[in-house]
């Protein structure tokens, strides 16, 4: 078991690009949770600590959320390093998933506030070194006297034994004199920024004060991790994480020399599409002269050190998705997208715009899938980011089915906005497939406050909108419409890249 622990350490060494020029202390703090257990009553019964270790994925104890407890509340910490008291994720025992070899839990909770996620040493950490303990102890006469971020340092005496009372475990705790207080279980244990195990326990005096600290080591958390890692709880492994912790620095000149990467008689090792990129930003692109220029929807900053977006001459800051599609569209050098999806398809253009826009993505076996379906709320929430992003509040319960889930601002807004009503039975249905009627309809809504009336003589609720859908050339013709038909994927592209278009164009 030991060998393939470290072999596993090992592929991920090799896998993961050097974080270098990065404040892993802090990278670590942001990361770090407070964890607040209650009873089937509501009543607060412990707290703890907790990590983050990718997007929506915490580590923390099973102590800490084991007992009579049914649900948790999931603090972030905020930029002031204490737990922010308005961003919060609520979970209940399904969410979570045990380590039964270790001390260690596993929970899934997104939140929607900025956090960032630890990053893992390479190896375990040798006797003697020097380490840093992060968490929320409950410090003072009681459990709400303090609820701030602590860091207590320390040095690693020792191995802890392998079997503590009854139970054997699969490999040593550490012993160390860095205190590790009651509420700090589940916190990182840190050395040079880099997460090295995982807070789990301490011997008391007879105050009840912390004299030293035990903690698990990283490579029980990563193989923990991995084998954790399933359909239905997916850990994303640090070196596929977006996190600028995981990122390799760019070389302060990546291309060439220390000069004007714009003129084309300085000296340049190969001036590349890749290396101007580097250089100017993604705008940047090789003249084949040994220089570097701006694409054409591009221009250059007043410094000549960055191609902006826009053509020359354009200001607009604003970045939602009506931009980043009028951007993309005008890029003539363009990825390849998807290995089911080519210039062939009528859609091709349009979900090239939303993907380059980062508005789509497609499946992890690199399809798109355009004859898939998209359900009510995954639309929404394109539709919410890309156009109304300074709608989206923290909006929850707007509907008997809607909770505190990662759809529900986006479904609550639209509700707000007057773009869905939901069903006679109060629910919205979220996951359902949305149809073509609802889709155009929503579409539709979302570029208008003028409400559609339906068709008297056909009695169709939905003609209104098509008749709509056309005016404003989201729809090209009536034929084949299906109404009822489920919307794919492809035309979902289709009809939002023609609404952007509207929006993006003057009108009286």
């Amino acid at each position: 078991m030991k060998a393939s622990i470290l072999s596993l350490i090992a592929l991920l060494t090799l896998m993961s690009p050097r974080a270098l020029a990065q404040d892993f202390h802090e990278n670590t703090k942001d990361a770090t949770v407070l964890i607040i257990s209650y009873d089937i009553e509501g009543h607060i019964i412990g707290r703890g600590s907790g990590f983050y270790v990718d997007e929506g994925t915490i580590v923390t104890n099973i102590h800490v959320i084991d007992g009579y407890a049914r649900y948790y509340r999931i603090f972030i910490t905020g930029a002031d390093g204490k737990f922010d008291s308005g961003c919060f994720k609520d979970i209940t025992r399904s969410d979570i998933k045990l380590n039964l070899e270790d001390d260690i839990a596993y929970i899934r909770a997104y939140v929607d506030c900025p956090h960032t996620s630890v990053y893992f040493a390479d190896s375990n950490a040798a006797i003697g070194s020097q380490i840093s303990i992060y968490g929320y102890p409950a410090l003072g006469d009681n459990f709400f006297s303090s609820f701030e971020m602590i860091k207590n340092d320390g040095e690693i005496l020792s191995e802890w034994p392998a079997k503590v009372g009854l139970k054997e475990y699969r490999g040593p705790w550490y012993y160390t004199d860095a205190l590790i207080h009651g509420g700090n279980s589940g916190g990182p244990v840190v050395q040079d920024g880099k997460v090295i195990g995982i807070a789990v326990a301490s011997h008391q005096d007879a105050s009840g004060a912390a004299t030293d600290g035990i903690f698990i080591p990283v490579s029980i958390i990563v193989s923990g991790l991995m084998s954790a890692n399933n359909s239905t709880f997916g850990y994303t492994p640090q070196n596929q994480q977006k996190n600028i912790a995981y990122v390799e620095p760019e070389p302060e000149f990546p291309y060439g020399e220390e000069g004007d990467p714009f003129n084309p008689l300085r000296t340049m090792t190969i001036a590349t599409n890749r290396t101007c990129d580097a250089a100017l930003g993604h705008g940047g692109e090789a003249t084949g002269l040994g220089g570097c220029q701006c694409k054409p929807s591009y221009h250059q900053n007043s410094a000549k050190t960055a191609c902006l977006p826009g053509a020359e001459g354009w200001t607009d800051p604003n970045m939602d998705l009506t931009n980043k599609i009028a951007t993309t569209k005008a890029n003539t050098k363009q990825a390849p997208l998807f290995s089911d999806y080519d210039e062939s398809q009528l859609g091709y253009e349009a979900v090239r715009s939303l993907k380059e826009a980062g508005v789509i993505s497609g499946y992890p076996d690199g399809t798109f899938q355009p004859r898939g379906t998209i359900n009510r709320a995954e639309l929404l929430k394109i539709i919410m980011e890309g156009f109304f992003p300074d709608e989206i509040y923290r909006e929850t319960h707007c509907f008997s089915d809607i909770a505190n889930e990662w759809f529900a601002p986006y479904v609550c807004a639209a509700k707000r906005l007057g773009w869905i009503s939901g069903y006679s039975d109060g629910t919205f249905q979220p996951s359902n497939a949305i149809n073509r009627a609802e889709g155009i309809k929503i579409i539709v809504s979302s570029l208008s406050s003028d409400t559609v009336q339906p068709d008297i003589a056909t009695g169709n609720w939905f003609d209104g909108y098509v008749e709509a859908g056309m005016d404003l050339g989201i729809l090209k013709s009536l034929e084949n419409f299906f109404p009822g038909a489920s919307l794919t994927r492809e035309d979902a592209a289709l009809w939002i890249v023609s609404a952007s278009e509207y929006r993006f164009e003057p009108h009286q």
